[in-house]
């Protein structure tokens, strides 16, 4: 299960379930969060166009954590699992300690 650090709040999250891979779309989203790595809960609800970003067959909810797993959070990991984090960077994330 690939894992990430949300960029917004140093939660740790699915790539799959949060929004890692479509980060960089820049039609998609808002300047203000624009190529950010964001968990399900920090990910906007909408895209920048107004519509909402939820299909409806989709297993996740942008705007609230998913309760596919527990939230866990970048200041809680070893360092080891720190290491196994697909966007691991010891600065980046060194205000979430």
């Amino acid at each position: 299960m690939p894992l990430f650090v949300c960029e917004k709040c140093g939660g740790i999250d699915n790539t799959a379930l949060g929004r890692y891979w479509t980060k960089d779309l820049p039609d998609m989203w808002s300047a203000d969060n624009e190529g950010m790595a964001l968990c399900c809960e920090c990910a906007p609800t909408r895209f920048k166009d107004g519509e909402p970003t939820n299909h409806p067959a989709d297993m996740r909810t942008f705007g609230k954590w998913h309760n596919q797993f527990a939230k866990r959070y970048y200041k809680d990991l070893s360092e080891k699992e720190r290491k196994s984090l697909i966007n691991y960077n010891k600065e980046k994330f060194k205000k979430f300690e």
